[in-house]
Protein backbone atom coordinates (compact mmCIF):
# COMPACT_ATOMS: atom_id res chain seq x y z
CA UNK A 1 0.00 0.00 0.00
CA UNK A 2 2.86 2.48 1.11
CA UNK A 3 4.56 1.84 -3.19
CA UNK A 4 1.54 2.77 -4.28
CA UNK A 5 0.77 5.89 -2.38
CA UNK A 6 4.69 7.07 -3.23
CA UNK A 7 4.18 5.99 -6.32
CA UNK A 8 0.70 8.61 -7.04
CA UNK A 9 2.51 11.15 -4.89
CA UNK A 10 5.39 10.91 -7.70
CA UNK A 11 3.24 10.75 -10.14
CA UNK A 12 1.28 13.83 -9.11
CA UNK A 13 4.27 16.14 -8.85
CA UNK A 14 5.13 15.68 -12.15
CA UNK A 15 1.04 16.21 -13.53
CA UNK A 16 1.44 12.13 -14.86
CA UNK A 17 -1.61 10.97 -13.41
CA UNK A 18 -4.96 11.22 -15.12
CA UNK A 19 -8.67 10.37 -14.49
CA UNK A 20 -10.46 8.00 -16.73
CA UNK A 21 -13.92 6.94 -15.85
CA UNK A 22 -13.20 7.84 -11.83
CA UNK A 23 -10.42 6.12 -11.67
CA UNK A 24 -6.91 6.87 -11.47
CA UNK A 25 -4.42 5.66 -14.03
CA UNK A 26 -0.68 5.77 -13.21
CA UNK A 27 1.88 6.00 -16.31
CA UNK A 28 4.12 3.43 -17.20
CA UNK A 29 7.43 3.90 -14.82
CA UNK A 30 9.89 4.18 -17.73
CA UNK A 31 7.40 7.32 -18.80
CA UNK A 32 7.98 8.41 -15.09
CA UNK A 33 12.00 8.56 -15.67
CA UNK A 34 11.92 10.52 -18.61
CA UNK A 35 9.65 13.33 -17.26
CA UNK A 36 11.94 13.58 -13.83
CA UNK A 37 14.93 13.88 -16.36
CA UNK A 38 13.35 16.32 -18.39
CA UNK A 39 12.13 18.22 -15.48
CA UNK A 40 15.76 17.94 -13.98
CA UNK A 41 17.12 19.29 -17.09
CA UNK A 42 15.86 22.34 -17.37
CA UNK A 43 16.15 23.28 -13.66
CA UNK A 44 19.95 22.59 -14.05
CA UNK A 45 19.28 24.65 -17.47
CA UNK A 46 18.00 27.30 -15.58
CA UNK A 47 20.96 27.74 -12.99
CA UNK A 48 23.49 26.55 -15.33
CA UNK A 49 22.80 29.80 -17.68
CA UNK A 50 21.88 32.13 -14.44
CA UNK A 51 25.44 31.30 -13.10
CA UNK A 52 27.21 31.49 -16.71
CA UNK A 53 25.90 34.64 -16.38
CA UNK A 54 28.58 36.14 -14.31
CA UNK A 55 30.30 38.99 -15.30
CA UNK A 56 34.34 38.42 -15.11
CA UNK A 57 36.54 41.11 -13.93
CA UNK A 58 39.63 39.89 -15.99
CA UNK A 59 41.25 37.28 -13.12
CA UNK A 60 41.02 33.85 -13.37
CA UNK A 61 37.61 32.73 -12.17
CA UNK A 62 37.91 29.51 -9.97
CA UNK A 63 35.08 27.62 -8.30
CA UNK A 64 35.84 25.45 -4.72
CA UNK A 65 33.16 22.79 -4.06
CA UNK A 66 32.75 20.56 -1.12
CA UNK A 67 35.37 18.03 -0.25
CA UNK A 68 34.11 14.38 -0.31
CA UNK A 69 35.52 12.46 2.82
CA UNK A 70 36.37 8.94 4.21
CA UNK A 71 35.41 10.23 7.73
CA UNK A 72 32.41 11.85 9.50
CA UNK A 73 32.57 14.75 10.94
CA UNK A 74 30.16 18.00 11.49
CA UNK A 75 33.10 20.18 10.46
CA UNK A 76 34.07 18.62 7.09
CA UNK A 77 33.15 21.78 5.38
CA UNK A 78 35.52 24.46 7.52
CA UNK A 79 38.36 22.76 5.69
CA UNK A 80 36.50 23.88 2.12
CA UNK A 81 35.86 26.65 3.52
CA UNK A 82 39.85 27.50 4.93
CA UNK A 83 41.12 26.53 1.07
CA UNK A 84 38.34 29.16 -0.45
CA UNK A 85 39.16 31.88 2.47
CA UNK A 86 43.10 31.57 1.73
CA UNK A 87 42.19 31.59 -2.18
CA UNK A 88 40.35 34.78 -1.56
CA UNK A 89 42.86 36.31 0.68
CA UNK A 90 45.57 36.45 -2.46
CA UNK A 91 42.94 38.36 -4.42
CA UNK A 92 44.07 36.90 -7.74
CA UNK A 93 41.06 34.79 -8.57
CA UNK A 94 37.20 35.18 -9.30
CA UNK A 95 35.23 33.36 -6.88
CA UNK A 96 31.67 32.19 -7.96
CA UNK A 97 28.91 32.14 -5.21
CA UNK A 98 29.60 29.25 -2.56
CA UNK A 99 25.69 28.04 -2.97
CA UNK A 100 25.28 28.79 -6.46
CA UNK A 101 28.19 25.91 -7.15
CA UNK A 102 26.63 23.40 -4.88
CA UNK A 103 23.39 23.56 -6.61
CA UNK A 104 25.25 22.56 -9.74
CA UNK A 105 26.98 20.16 -7.99
CA UNK A 106 24.28 18.69 -6.39
CA UNK A 107 22.59 18.05 -9.52
CA UNK A 108 25.50 16.81 -11.94
CA UNK A 109 26.28 14.67 -8.74
CA UNK A 110 22.89 13.65 -9.57
CA UNK A 111 23.37 12.99 -13.00
CA UNK A 112 26.41 11.16 -12.93
CA UNK A 113 26.82 8.99 -9.00
CA UNK A 114 30.22 9.95 -9.07
CA UNK A 115 33.17 12.68 -9.32
CA UNK A 116 35.68 12.57 -12.02
CA UNK A 117 37.28 15.24 -14.29
CA UNK A 118 34.18 14.73 -16.93
CA UNK A 119 31.94 15.73 -13.96
CA UNK A 120 34.42 18.79 -12.48
CA UNK A 121 35.27 19.89 -16.32
CA UNK A 122 31.10 19.88 -16.63
CA UNK A 123 30.70 22.04 -12.88
CA UNK A 124 33.31 24.71 -14.10
CA UNK A 125 31.40 25.26 -17.33
CA UNK A 126 28.40 25.27 -15.86
CA UNK A 127 30.16 28.21 -13.73
CA UNK A 128 32.01 30.14 -16.30
CA UNK A 129 35.19 29.16 -14.22
CA UNK A 130 38.57 28.74 -15.97
CA UNK A 131 39.39 25.89 -12.77
CA UNK A 132 37.92 23.52 -10.18
CA UNK A 133 39.37 22.91 -7.20
CA UNK A 134 38.25 19.63 -5.49
CA UNK A 135 39.50 17.50 -2.45
CA UNK A 136 39.67 14.59 -0.27
CA UNK A 137 39.59 14.53 3.57
CA UNK A 138 41.29 11.54 4.91
CA UNK A 139 41.79 12.54 8.51
CA UNK A 140 39.97 14.64 10.92
CA UNK A 141 40.40 13.66 14.72
CA UNK A 142 39.11 15.89 17.22
CA UNK A 143 40.21 14.98 20.90
CA UNK A 144 38.22 15.63 24.13
CA UNK A 145 40.57 16.09 26.93
CA UNK A 146 40.40 17.61 30.57
CA UNK A 147 41.35 21.20 29.68
CA UNK A 148 39.41 21.39 26.23
CA UNK A 149 39.72 20.04 22.32
CA UNK A 150 42.44 19.59 20.21
CA UNK A 151 41.92 18.62 16.59
CA UNK A 152 44.33 17.17 13.47
CA UNK A 153 43.65 16.81 9.82
CA UNK A 154 44.52 15.78 6.85
CA UNK A 155 43.19 15.68 2.80
CA UNK A 156 43.96 16.24 -0.32
CA UNK A 157 43.18 19.34 -3.23
CA UNK A 158 43.15 18.99 -6.67
CA UNK A 159 43.30 21.52 -9.32
CA UNK A 160 41.05 20.37 -12.65
CA UNK A 161 41.46 23.04 -15.85
CA UNK A 162 37.99 23.77 -17.80
CA UNK A 163 39.81 24.39 -20.78
CA UNK A 164 41.62 20.80 -21.06
CA UNK A 165 39.54 18.57 -18.92
CA UNK A 166 43.05 17.67 -17.40
CA UNK A 167 43.37 17.46 -13.52
CA UNK A 168 46.80 20.14 -13.56
CA UNK A 169 47.84 19.78 -9.94
CA UNK A 170 47.39 17.19 -6.84
CA UNK A 171 48.51 18.09 -3.16
CA UNK A 172 48.25 16.93 0.14
CA UNK A 173 48.26 18.24 3.60
CA UNK A 174 48.34 16.82 7.14
CA UNK A 175 49.12 18.39 10.49
CA UNK A 176 50.19 17.24 13.98
CA UNK A 177 47.94 17.49 17.30
CA UNK A 178 46.89 21.03 17.34
CA UNK A 179 46.95 23.13 20.87
CA UNK A 180 44.26 22.88 23.26
CA UNK A 181 41.46 25.16 23.07
CA UNK A 182 37.62 25.78 24.44
CA UNK A 183 35.27 24.04 21.69
CA UNK A 184 35.86 21.34 19.21
CA UNK A 185 34.65 23.60 16.85
CA UNK A 186 37.47 26.13 17.75
CA UNK A 187 40.05 23.12 17.67
CA UNK A 188 39.40 22.13 14.34
CA UNK A 189 39.73 26.14 13.22
CA UNK A 190 42.92 26.54 14.97
CA UNK A 191 44.22 23.85 13.14
CA UNK A 192 43.56 25.17 9.92
CA UNK A 193 45.47 28.11 10.49
CA UNK A 194 48.41 26.59 11.19
CA UNK A 195 47.78 25.35 7.07
CA UNK A 196 47.35 28.96 6.12
CA UNK A 197 51.70 29.08 5.11
CA UNK A 198 51.27 25.67 3.04
CA UNK A 199 48.23 26.74 0.80
CA UNK A 200 49.47 30.14 -0.16
CA UNK A 201 52.46 28.41 -0.85
CA UNK A 202 50.27 25.95 -3.13
CA UNK A 203 48.38 28.83 -4.81
CA UNK A 204 51.70 30.25 -5.62
CA UNK A 205 53.41 26.95 -7.09
CA UNK A 206 49.87 25.66 -8.81
CA UNK A 207 48.19 28.30 -10.22
CA UNK A 208 50.21 29.59 -13.22
CA UNK A 209 50.25 34.01 -13.42
CA UNK A 210 50.66 35.31 -16.87
CA UNK A 211 53.47 38.30 -18.84
CA UNK A 212 51.35 41.49 -18.72
CA UNK A 213 54.23 43.38 -20.69
CA UNK A 214 57.40 43.91 -22.28
CA UNK A 215 59.45 46.17 -20.30
CA UNK A 216 63.27 46.26 -21.92
CA UNK A 217 63.61 44.74 -25.08
CA UNK A 218 67.12 44.09 -26.87
CA UNK A 219 68.49 42.79 -30.25
CA UNK A 220 65.26 40.88 -31.16
CA UNK A 221 64.68 39.92 -27.43
CA UNK A 222 63.05 40.82 -24.56
CA UNK A 223 65.49 41.65 -21.95
CA UNK A 224 63.08 42.47 -18.88
CA UNK A 225 59.28 41.48 -18.78
CA UNK A 226 56.27 42.25 -16.10
CA UNK A 227 54.39 39.56 -14.97
CA UNK A 228 51.24 39.55 -13.26
CA UNK A 229 50.89 39.55 -9.33
CA UNK A 230 53.38 40.44 -6.28
CA UNK A 231 54.28 39.96 -2.54
CA UNK A 232 50.00 38.98 -2.19
CA UNK A 233 50.21 36.44 -4.79
CA UNK A 234 52.88 34.88 -2.37
CA UNK A 235 56.06 35.97 -4.81
CA UNK A 236 59.42 36.84 -3.92
CA UNK A 237 62.49 38.64 -5.67
CA UNK A 238 64.66 35.63 -7.07
CA UNK A 239 61.48 33.42 -7.54
CA UNK A 240 62.28 31.43 -10.70
CA UNK A 241 59.41 31.01 -12.98
CA UNK A 242 58.81 28.29 -16.41
CA UNK A 243 57.41 30.43 -19.42
CA UNK A 244 54.69 28.08 -21.77
CA UNK A 245 52.24 29.20 -24.63
CA UNK A 246 49.52 27.51 -25.46
CA UNK A 247 49.64 25.29 -28.44
CA UNK A 248 47.48 22.38 -30.30
CA UNK A 249 49.00 19.25 -31.71
CA UNK A 250 46.87 16.61 -32.99
CA UNK A 251 43.51 18.10 -31.75
CA UNK A 252 45.27 18.25 -28.00
CA UNK A 253 46.08 21.57 -26.26
CA UNK A 254 48.97 21.79 -24.72
CA UNK A 255 51.65 23.87 -22.87
CA UNK A 256 54.89 24.65 -24.83
CA UNK A 257 58.05 25.68 -22.82
CA UNK A 258 59.44 28.35 -24.38
CA UNK A 259 61.43 30.19 -21.92
CA UNK A 260 62.19 31.20 -18.08
CA UNK A 261 62.59 34.46 -16.10
CA UNK A 262 63.38 35.63 -12.47
CA UNK A 263 61.75 37.87 -10.39
CA UNK A 264 63.56 41.18 -9.89
CA UNK A 265 60.84 43.33 -7.70
CA UNK A 266 57.08 44.09 -7.21
CA UNK A 267 55.24 46.87 -8.00
CA UNK A 268 51.97 47.17 -7.09
CA UNK A 269 49.72 44.53 -8.79
CA UNK A 270 52.90 43.21 -11.04
CA UNK A 271 56.28 42.23 -10.67
CA UNK A 272 59.65 42.70 -12.71
CA UNK A 273 61.60 40.30 -13.94
CA UNK A 274 64.89 39.65 -15.73
CA UNK A 275 64.47 36.81 -18.66
CA UNK A 276 67.17 34.13 -18.39
CA UNK A 277 66.28 32.46 -21.33
CA UNK A 278 64.03 32.50 -24.82
CA UNK A 279 63.62 36.47 -24.90
CA UNK A 280 63.00 35.95 -28.78
CA UNK A 281 60.11 33.91 -28.53
CA UNK A 282 58.43 35.72 -25.45
CA UNK A 283 58.87 38.65 -27.38
CA UNK A 284 57.56 36.87 -30.87
CA UNK A 285 54.09 35.32 -28.61
CA UNK A 286 53.63 38.94 -27.04
CA UNK A 287 53.59 40.76 -30.16
CA UNK A 288 50.79 38.34 -31.61
CA UNK A 289 49.02 38.93 -28.51
CA UNK A 290 49.43 35.10 -27.45
CA UNK A 291 48.97 34.37 -23.79
CA UNK A 292 52.29 33.43 -21.97
CA UNK A 293 51.65 31.24 -18.59
CA UNK A 294 54.35 31.73 -15.77
CA UNK A 295 55.00 28.49 -14.04
CA UNK A 296 56.78 28.93 -10.40
CA UNK A 297 59.72 26.89 -9.87
CA UNK A 298 60.75 27.15 -6.36
CA UNK A 299 61.94 24.51 -4.33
Amino acid sequence: MKKVITVLCVALMFGAVTAQDGEWVLPDVTELSRVRDIEGEREFQKTENFLGAQKRDGRPIVAVGLFTSTVESPFEKQISSKVEEVLKKTNRFQMPDRLHYESVQTELEFQKHQIDSDNLVQQGAALGADYIVSGHINKLTVFRTTSGFSASVGFTVKVANVASGEITNERSFDTPRGRVVLSAESAVNEILKTLEPELLEWTARDFPTTIAKIGTTKKGKARTVYIVGGESFGYRPKDNFLVTVEEEFGGQKMQKNIGTIRLIQSTGGFSEARVRKGGDLILQNLQANKTMNCHLQRK
